[in-house]
């Protein structure tokens, strides 16, 4: 995973055309819903991050992620914030 992270965060469209931005998604997404690992659901954000900043292309694609990114922040809202109500 470390090696896929530096070679999102140094590439770029024209060094990353073969990216199989669809295969790795999805794994991606497992690996995001992985609760008992914060390391891996943490690097699988930072992945995400990267691939769609270093591929505008793969937006496409990492839109399916959307959903497991609204619940993580949803989540991590009723920790800090507890019964209180966002506004």
């Amino acid at each position: 995973m470390f090696v896929s992270l530096q070679l999102l965060v140094m590439g770029n469209e024209d060094t990353l055309a073969g990216f199989p931005v669809k295969q790795v998604v999805p794994a991606l997404i497992t690996l995001l819903q992985m609760e008992h690992n914060f390391d891996m659901m943490h690097n699988a954000c930072r992945a995400l991050t990267y691939m769609m900043e270093a591929l505008p292309r793969s937006s496409a694609v990492v839109v399916d992620a959307v959903p497991v990114f609204l619940e993580k922040v949803n989540r991590s809202a009723l920790f800090f914030f507890g019964p209180y109500q966002l506004l």
